[in-house]
């Protein structure tokens, strides 16, 4: 009766054991279930983490190569800028000297028309003067009379003019002198023969004009390539000024403290060895970077 009182009791104790192992089972089963979970979530988030870097660092050099390219659009604007002050520069010298050159020729064609009316005023007292002298003397004493008043009054009027014409001859022989010599500049030999007394005929006014001409496209030349050299060393001045004393290849974009020296660019200014200006070797006590 004994035995079989305890025999039920064993075969529950092992029911419960078994029950409770497979409990136990079930639950380490679990717990290395979720442990591979929470592994393989951790490994997401670290994974997910380096990407998040990444994608920060990547978005950085993009920002730092937008800054470079706005600056070198920036330097390229102020250059474009620069060369187009230097073409109104010049196109206004040409505009100048194309001025002077109307104004001259507008007086070569004032002094043509003054020339050819001398020409033919002196033509017209050498007809007069033929035909005085083939007067012939026998004539009657009123006709002689008349042909000696013809003969004064055509003196009196033509007489300034034959005066006129060896003071001209004169100037042209002394101008032809300082025409050769080369002892004038060009504008007093312009200003010889435009002038209203210089009396040249029409082919020397004409070469000599030729001659001048050339010599003031000559002045015009050198006086442009010569304001076009001094602009362009401007220009290479206020770049070098621009650049950093350093690197000489970016611009100068950091102030240096206490001596406010604005002469080095932000990498040159990052740098651990730049412990002093390189301007005034002062010791630098603080980097400002100052964008333009």
């Amino acid at each position: 009766a004994i035995l079989n009182c305890v025999q039920p009791m064993v075969c529950g104790e092992r029911l419960r054991s078994c029950a409770l192992l497979r409990r136990l089972v079930a639950v380490d089963r679990a717990r290395r279930v979720l442990t591979q979970e929470v592994l393989h979530r951790k490994d997401k988030l670290e994974e997910a983490v380096w990407r998040k870097n990444e994608a920060d660092a990547h978005l950085e050099r993009n920002m730092e190569e937008m800054d470079a390219l706005h600056r070198r659009l920036r330097y390229q604007a102020n250059e474009l800028r620069q060369a187009q002050a230097s073409r109104d520069e010049v196109g206004r010298v040409l505009e100048e000297t194309q001025q002077n050159e109307r104004e001259a020729l507008r007086r070569l064609r004032t002094m043509t028309s003054q020339l050819h009316c001398y020409e033919v005023m002196e033509k017209k007292w050498k007809e007069d003067r033929q035909e005085l002298e083939s007067t012939a003397p026998s004539t009657a004493s009123r006709r002689e009379n008349r042909s000696i008043s013809a003969e004064d009054n055509a003196n009196g009027e033509n007489g300034g003019l034959f005066g006129d014409c060896l003071r001209l001859s004169t100037q042209l022989a002394a101008e032809k002198h300082r025409l050769r010599g080369g002892d004038c500049t060009t504008t007093e030999r312009v200003t010889a023969l435009l002038s209203d007394e210089s009396g040249l005929p029409l082919d020397d006014v004409a070469s000599g004009l030729e001659v001048l001409l050339a010599l003031v496209r000559d002045e015009r030349a050198a006086r442009i390539k010569k304001k076009h050299d001094m602009i362009q060393r401007q220009q290479e001045r206020d770049r070098d000024e621009k650049l950093c004393v350093v690197c000489q290849d970016a611009e100068k974009e950091t102030l240096l403290m206490p001596c406010r020296h604005l002469c080095v660019c932000k990498n040159c200014s990052s740098h651990v060895a730049l412990d002093r200006c390189p301007v005034c070797r002062t010791t630098i006590e603080m980097k400002l970077n100052v964008y333009t």
